[in-house]
């Protein structure tokens, strides 16, 4: 039985190196090669690498990314890796650095903030590291398609990805007398959990601000982006009725409507909402803390809602990538590049960071490890994030996938967004439906 992905990030703990902190650039000093990367420095060379990435993945409590930077760093004691720690991050920033001559040598960056590089030379052409017909076969085709591709050739290898999903209170649902909802429940049938799990001090569900990113991605799935960008349709405005619904049935009350994610998240962990709306990953800050503050039998996960039911369910939301700047370069750094690359994306090191962290992969053969492990290894079932990889991996199998993306998809979205606004204002759909287009006709490219 494979204990690799298991311990190899348990072994970090004790190297006591800490990438991200208040300063916007942290050096990592080298302690002794760990052997758990089993790679040793590819020249005595002296090197020094910059790596840009958001804060949150470098830190010892959030991200994994950090962690990857320091297995492999100890491993390569003759090079300097200074990581650049921000909080703020889009492709202009990359793209000024770049032609100004300060880009880092390696980003981990949002593939929607970098996919707009793919196409202006900005970024290297990663094909002769990689064997590119075996990975467009390996990637979701979305993925492939949309971030990491170009005219056959390779700018960017995504790491991660998200389903969104709905979390619920399985003691709430047993006090209701309720059975757990299954992937693929509908509109209808979540809005009667809703109504039968509020109480006079818990809401039934929390849709806050940005509740319109995880249900707007369902309604948008079924759409065919680059032909059809209206709003006038059953989908969309079933979407806008069902959460005018939950606010009319006072399932969602109207205090909580204007709330974010994080804050639904801590209603959700102080049993004061039954039901939210998260991505994957999003619930691991409340179950990996000491003390946590939900224990795993305290969350059930199903997919989001869908119109009818029966419909395709499941979806992917944004994700990180890594691409490398286009600049001059020393042979032994685009040496050191290359190994830090390939082992930031290699298996062991993917899917260490998923089991830790809540991830989806967009690599197939590497979500294929997961669901090997979660079924075999009972360190990982029973883990907090791997007993809610059984209902990832089927969301994942069922996600609509390829679907052509053009500079409009984005402000699609945002437009879907301002007909929430419009709902949560307690206005009608048709207010909602007009706001949406409105939107859409005075900022589409």
């Amino acid at each position: 039985m494979r204990t690799k992905v298991l311990t190899v990030f348990g072994l970090l703990l004790v190297m006591g190196i800490v990438l991200a902190g208040c300063a916007p650039v942290v050096t990592v000093q080298q302690g002794a090669p760990d052997a758990s990367t089993a790679a040793s420095a590819l020249t005595d060379e002296p090197v020094e690498l910059t790596v840009r990435a958001f804060s949150f993945q470098l830190k010892p409590d959030r991200g994994r990314a950090g962690d990857q930077l320091r297995a492999w760093a100890s491993a390569h004691p003759n090079v300097k890796l200074n990581v650049q720690s921000v909080d703020d991050f889009n492709g202009d920033v990359l793209a000024t650095d770049v032609a100004a001559g300060t880009a880092p040598d390696l980003v981990f960056a949002e593939g929607g903030a970098v996919q707009p590089l793919l196409t202006s030379g900005q970024l290297l052409d990663l094909s002769p590291w990689y064997d590119v017909a075996e990975l467009e076969k390996d990637y979701l085709p979305d993925y492939w398609n949309n971030f990491m591709a170009y005219e056959g050739k390779l700018y960017g290898i995504y790491q991660d990805t998200e389903a969104r999903v709905v979390y619920y209170r399985p003691d709430f649902l047993a006090e209701a007398g309720l059975a757990a909802p299954a992937n693929g429940w509908s509109y209808a049938e979540m809005r009667d959990y809703a109504r039968q799990l509020t109480t006079a001090d818990r809401a039934g569900v929390c849709i806050g601000k940005e509740g319109y990113i995880e249900l707007a991605m369902t309604v948008a799935n079924g759409l065919n982006f680059g032909e059809d960008f209206t709003y006038d349709n059953e989908a969309v405005r079933a979407y806008y009725q069902f959460l005018s619904d939950l606010i009319a049935d006072g399932s969602t009350p109207a205090e909580q409507v204007g709330l974010t994610r994080d804050q639904c998240a801590q209603l959700f962990a102080a049993g004061k909402v039954a039901m939210i709306f998260l991505h994957s990953n999003g619930i691991t800050s409340y179950t990996s803390g000491s003390p946590a503050l939900l224990n795993p039998e305290q969350i059930g996960v199903v997919s989001l809602p869908v119109l009818n039911a029966g419909d395709p369910f499941g979806t992917f939301g944004g994700g990180f990538m890594w691409v490398v700047p286009a600049k001059e370069y020393s042979a032994a750094q685009l040496a050191t590049i290359k190994d830090l690359l390939q082992y930031m994306t290699s298996q062991d090191s993917q899917v260490s960071y998923a089991l830790f962290r809540g991830f989806l992969l967009a690599r197939k053969s590497y979500m294929a490890e997961i669901n090997r492990l979660v079924v075999e290894d009972p360190g990982v079932s029973s883990s907090i994030v791997g007993a809610f990889y059984p209902t990832w991996i089927e969301i994942a199998q069922n996600n609509l996938t390829s679907i052509p993306r053009d500079s409009n998809t984005t402000v699609y979205r945002l437009g879907l967004a301002a007909g929430l606004e419009v709902i949560q204002a307690g206005q009608s759909v048709d207010n909602a439906v007009q706001a949406a287009t409105d939107y859409f006709e005075a900022n589409k490219k």
